[in-house]
Formats: C-alpha cells, sequence, structure tokens
C-alpha cells in the first residue's frame, strides 16, 4: 500500500519542482531585461507557488523603488550640473566617448556637440592635448581658443570606473574672466593710491 503513496508523493514533488523552476526562470528573465513592472498572479496560483510567486512580487517591488530614487537622483544632479557656471566634460578613457558635458562647457566652448574627445583636435588641438595629459587629481591652467579669441582655463581632472570602464571627468572654469575682475580691482586700487597722494602732494 505504500508503493502507491510514495510514488503519487514523488510524482507530485516533481511536478511542484517543474512548476517552481519555471516560476523562477519567468522571474530571473524579468529582471534581466529590468521589467520589474511584472506582476505574479499570486490569487490563482497554487497553493504551493504562492509564497514563491508573493516573494517575486515583493522583490520586484523594491527593485521598482530604487530604480525611481537612482532615476531622481540622477535628474537631481543633472539639473545641478547645468546651472552651475563650471564647464563639465565626461568621457570613456578607451575610445574617447563624451557622455556628458553640460550646457556651461557648451556655451565656454561654443561647442553644441562633441561626439568624442578626439573631434576636438581639428578645433582646438593645444587644448586638446592639455586634456589628454591632465592626470586624475592634477589642476592645470590651459587656453582656449576660440574663432575670434581665446582666453584661460583651469583644468581639473578627476576619474571614476563603472561597468568595467574606465572615464574621465573634467571640470573646466574661466579664470580669464576672473584674472580681469582681478586686474581691474588692481589697476582701481592703484588710481585711488595715485589720486589720494596726488591731493597730498598740491597740498
Amino acid at each position: 500500500m505504500l508503493v502507491p503513496v510514495i510514488s503519487y508523493q514523488l510524482i507530485e514533488f516533481y511536478r511542484f519542482h517543474k512548476k517552481a523552476q519555471q516560476e523562477v526562470e519567468q522571474f530571473v528573465e524579468s529582471v534581466h531585461y529590468r521589467d520589474f513592472s511584472r506582476y505574479f498572479d499570486v490569487k490563482h496560483a497554487p497553493a504551493e507557488i504562492q509564497p514563491l510567486r508573493k516573494g517575486f512580487n515583493e522583490i520586484n517591488t523594491t527593485f521598482k523603488i530604487i530604480s525611481k530614487e537612482k532615476e531622481t537622483q540622477y535628474q537631481y544632479l543633472q539639473k545641478i550640473l547645468e546651472l552651475v557656471d563650471t564647464g563639465i566634460l565626461s568621457y570613456e578613457e578607451q575610445d574617447g566617448t563624451v557622455v556628458w558635458m553640460n550646457e556651461s562647457l557648451k556655451r565656454m566652448l561654443q561647442l553644441p556637440y562633441l561626439k568624442t574627445i578626439h573631434s576636438l583636435i581639428r578645433r582646438d588641438n593645444a587644448l586638446y592635448k592639455s586634456l589628454i595629459d591632465l592626470k586624475p587629481g592634477d589642476n592645470k591652467i590651459a587656453t582656449a581658443h576660440l574663432e575670434r579669441n581665446m582666453f584661460k582655463v583651469l583644468l581639473s581632472a578627476t576619474a571614476f570606473q563603472t561597468d568595467g570602464k574606465k572615464y574621465k571627468l573634467i571640470a573646466f572654469q574661466n579664470v580669464s574672466e576672473a584674472l580681469d575682475e582681478t586686474e581691474s580691482k588692481a589697476w582701481q586700487k592703484l588710481l585711488s593710491v595715485m589720486t589720494h597722494e596726488n591731493r597730498e602732494w598740491s597740498a
């Protein structure tokens, strides 16, 4: 009498194992394609599968919350970087592909678009060499050449790695404006001193 019972239990165990394997495969597929909107029906599932599907739904919900938070942080960071006056450029070190440049840098260099860092060779070879030679953690003053004028920029570099790829991030600060302002203040101070001395001499 035990043989039929054991045989039935083995068959049911095999069916459960097969069904659970199929459920896991579907969940793995949804994770692979980052389809966290997928819902696993718990109510109409077999009783032994319901805890598994419930767990999958909870994991998907957690992934959706994390993904939304990361997207919000990314959008927030982009808005901040667009508001600053400092030009920012990020590119992949291996092939030079530009992954991001903010509006301040586009206005500063008068470049609406830059596909790779190597595209800068024809426009400003000296600036290109300064960017390539700049090591992470270093600061350097270089000259940017536009069609009608040139100006000094302070370059600051850093590096980071993600998904097995290395990236270089460079900040551009227009120091010509700061130098002009400093020079103007120096002249004003000098004129003020000279005027004061002339008054005393006249007296």
